[in-house]
């Protein structure tokens, strides 16, 4: 923004440019309440005392009897109660100091000189001195540049001379411009600033108070082109991988892809044999899931018949124990005869054969006895 400048006398001079970040911004009414608050704590001097009733000069007697005077009860001429006893919860010498972060400080400041020039309170004159340190000559000057009490005035460098002519100037304050204080700032009906005081809080405000700002500055190339961010610029002849660690978790990702999704990229050369193969196990594995009752309408018939011979073929051992007369017997005998009724294969036949054939020698010597029996009584029979 620009700015008139004015003279000692109160005229015009020239114009000057001012930087917009400290003499032109929004201005943070938060960040000077917290400068202000912080000055005024730091300037307190903590050395208020008082006694408790353990440090009041006294006796430790008991004053009267606990009863029977009728008077309140009383333990100790100490008490705060008492008049010349002790103070409870009274101060104690403290430290009331403490420290703001640097930003916001530097916001403050910025924030009380962008109000003034909002207000029109701010003045840029011509630096001047007092040679002679003499009060009424620094007086004479302000009267003609302004007709506030209470004025701030900020100075280039060090003027011992200027100060000790407005020490005696009740509401003025002469401040350095690399060390203000905010209340004197904030509370002044006008703030005079040099003009060369000017340009130093421009170059010293208006920069970023990070040290580590100017490395993130970027250079403006030739030409007018913007540069990109080293965010989203990619290094020449290096892969995605090994760029960072997001890229890298992402080639893992892709890697992890199932053989299935793989030729829907654009490789179906390298990735179909690869298919073909997880194919082929598959129909392996289904045939072992299946039943027996169900594996010879898979197609293979020859591989499971012999298999059903052989358990029948072991069915008539066990018939011909059940010959000597057990009830078994009988139930096995009549599974060999339901069996051809089923449509079991030929291969069954001979063996309830065998079985049949082995039944009725059984059953001739299970009927001897019955046999000599009835020899026995024919005889016995003639005999008579």
């Amino acid at each position: 923004m620009v700015v008139k400048v004015y003279g000692v006398d109160g005229s015009e001079r020239r114009d000057i440019e001012l930087v917009d970040e400290v003499f032109n911004r929004p201005v943070s009414t938060g960040s000077i309440y917290h400068a202000i608050r912080n000055e005024l704590a730091n300037l307190r001097v903590g050395t208020a005392s008082t006694k408790t009733r353990h440090e009041v000069r006294g006796s430790g007697t008991k004053p009267w009897r606990q009863k029977g005077t009728g008077r309140a009860r009383a333990g100790t001429r100490q008490s705060p109660v008492w008049v010349g006893g002790g103070v409870a919860f009274g101060p104690k010498p403290r430290d009331y100091s403490y420290r703001i972060p640097k930003k916001l400080k530097r916001l403050a400041f910025k924030s009380i000189f962008s109000q003034k020039t909002h207000e029109e309170r701010l003045l840029v004159v011509e630096d001047f001195t007092v040679e002679s340190g003499k009060t009424r000559e620094l007086v004479r000057i302000l009267k003609g540049l302004t007709p506030e009490n209470r004025t701030a005035i900020v100075i280039s460098g060090e003027d011992s001379m200027l100060k000790r002519a407005g020490r005696n100037i009740p509401g003025l304050s002469i401040l350095s411009y690399n060390r203000l204080r905010a209340h004197d700032l904030f509370y002044a009906g006008r703030v005079i600033v040099f003009e060369k005081a000017a340009e130093q809080l421009g170059q010293m405000y208006g920069q970023q108070s990070s040290r580590r700002a100017p490395d993130r500055v970027m250079p403006q190339p030739a030409g007018g082109a913007r540069p990109v961010p080293p965010s989203q610029a990619a290094p020449a002849g290096k892969p995605a991988a090994a760029r960072s660690s997001r890229a890298k978790a992402a080639a893992a990702k892709a890697a992890a892809k199932t053989s299935a999704e793989r030729p829907a990229t654009g490789k179906p050369a390298a990735r179909k044999p690869a298919a073909d193969k997880a194919t082929a196990k598959a129909p392996a594995r289904k045939p072992a899931a299946k039943t027996p009752a169900e594996r010879p309408a898979t197609g293979k018939p020859a591989a499971r018949k012999p298999a059903a011979g052989k358990a029948t073929a072991k069915a008539p051992a066990r018939k011909s124990k059940a010959a000597t007369g057990s009830p078994t017997g009988k139930a096995a005998a009549k599974t060999s005869a339901e069996r051809p009724a089923k449509g079991k294969p030929a291969t069954r036949k001979p063996a309830a054969a065998k079985a049949t054939a082995k039944t009725p020698a059984a059953r001739s010597s299970a009927g001897k006895p019955g046999a000599s029996k009835t020899g026995s009584a024919k005889k016995g029979k003639e005999g008579s």
